[in-house]
C-alpha cells in the first residue's frame, strides 16, 4: 500500500480515511454512514460551519458570479427534508426570514419552488439511472441526457448534488458507448460531459486529489483524439463561442489540460512515482501533443514564407 499526503501532517495528528464519496452533500454522507456503520460522522468536513456548501448551491439570479444555497422552504415532510436537503445549520444564508441570498451581492433567490422540484426530480432520476447503469446502459444514458439540462436550467452549479453525480455518470456512459472510430458528435458530447464533471470536482476537492487528476487526464485524452469531421467556424466570434474548439485551438487546449492533469497526478500519486500509471500515460500524451504542435507551427511558418509579399511602389 502506498500513502500520499496532499498536505503537511503534524506530529501526533490522527489520520483518518473516508468510508464514502466525499463529493456527496453532508446529509447524504451522514445518512449513508448511519445506515451502513451506525455512527454519526464528526470529521472536519461534516462539522465545519460553512455559510455556503458548494455541494448544494445555485448560481446567483442576477448572475453576479456569486452563488446561493439550495432553498429549504416548501419542504414539509421530514422524510422529504432528509432526501433532498441538508442540515439547516449548513444554510445560514437561508435562515433569516426564509430568504436564500447570494453570497456575493445578497440578491434574494425567488423561484425556489422550481429549484426544489428540479432537485427532487434529479435525485429520483439519478437513483433510476444508477440502477440501470449495468442492466440497461442505453436507458441510463437517456435518463442522464434528459435530466442534466433540467438541473442546469434551474441554476445548479456544476459541483451541486445531484447535478455532479449525474454528470459523472453521464460522462462514464458516454465514454463507454463511444463508437470506434468515434463520430464528431459523440466525441464532442463526451468532451462536454467530462468538462462539466471536472469543473464540479475542482470546486469541492483539494488540488492534487486523485479523482481531480484522473478526470482532467480523461478530458485531455478526449481532446487529443483526432477529429473525424473538424468544424470550421465562419467567424472569430463563432470560434470563441464554440466548445469544444476545433482544429489547432483544440490541440492547444488538449496540451494545456494534460499538463494540468499531470501536475495534479504528481501530487495525488506522488512525484517519485511519476504520478502513477495515469501520470505516466499523461506524460506520453504530452510528448505526442508537443510534437504535433511543433509540426503544426512549422507548417504555418512554411506557408508564411511561401506566400508572396505585396510589392509597394514608392512615388
Amino acid at each position: 500500500m502506498q500513502i500520499i499526503a496532499l498536505r503537511n501532517i503534524n506530529p501526533n495528528e490522527e489520520i483518518l480515511t473516508s468510508y464514502i464519496d466525499t463529493t456527496l452533500p453532508k446529509y447524504l454522507r451522514q445518512k449513508s454512514l448511519k445506515e451502513t456503520y451506525n455512527f454519526e460522522c464528526r470529521c472536519t468536513l461534516c462539522t465545519s460551519s460553512l455559510d455556503l456548501e458548494l455541494r448544494e448551491a445555485v448560481f446567483c439570479p442576477k448572475q453576479c458570479g456569486g452563488t446561493c444555497p439550495i432553498p429549504l422552504e416548501g419542504i414539509d415532510s421530514p422524510v422529504e427534508l432528509i432526501r433532498i436537503s441538508p442540515c439547516i445549520e449548513a444554510h445560514s444564508t437561508c435562515s433569516e426570514s426564509n430568504l436564500c441570498q447570494c453570497s456575493k451581492c445578497r440578491a434574494v433567490l425567488k423561484d425556489t419552488g422550481a429549484i426544489i422540484d428540479a432537485v427532487r426530480v434529479g435525485q429520483e432520476g439519478l437513483d433510476k439511472a444508477t440502477a440501470l447503469q449495468s442492466k440497461d446502459p442505453y436507458k441510463s444514458l437517456q435518463l442522464t441526457t434528459n435530466l442534466i439540462p433540467i438541473l442546469i436550467s434551474s441554476g445548479l452549479t456544476p459541483s451541486s448534488h445531484p447535478l455532479l453525480a449525474l454528470s459523472r455518470l453521464h460522462q462514464s456512459l458516454l465514454i463507454e458507448s463511444l463508437p470506434s472510430p468515434p463520430t464528431q458528435e459523440s466525441l464532442d458530447d463526451a468532451i462536454r460531459a467530462t468538462t462539466r464533471s471536472s469543473a464540479g470536482l475542482s470546486a469541492i476537492l483539494p488540488y492534487g486529489h486523485p479523482i481531480r487528476g484522473i478526470t482532467l487526464a480523461e478530458l485531455g485524452k478526449l481532446l487529443a483524439v483526432d477529429e473525424p469531421s473538424p468544424c470550421q467556424p465562419s467567424s472569430p466570434a463563432e470560434a470563441a463561442l464554440r466548445y469544444p474548439p476545433s482544429g489547432p485551438p483544440r490541440l492547444k487546449l488538449a496540451l494545456e489540460t494534460m499538463l494540468r492533469a499531470r501536475n495534479e497526478l504528481l501530487v495525488g500519486f506522488g512525484a517519485w512515482n511519476e504520478g502513477g500509471q495515469v501520470g505516466k500515460d499523461a506524460r506520453e500524451v504530452i510528448v505526442a501533443l508537443e510534437k504535433e504542435m511543433m509540426v503544426w507551427k512549422q507548417g504555418v511558418r512554411n506557408v508564411l514564407e511561401d506566400t508572396p509579399r505585396p510589392v509597394v511602389f514608392k512615388s
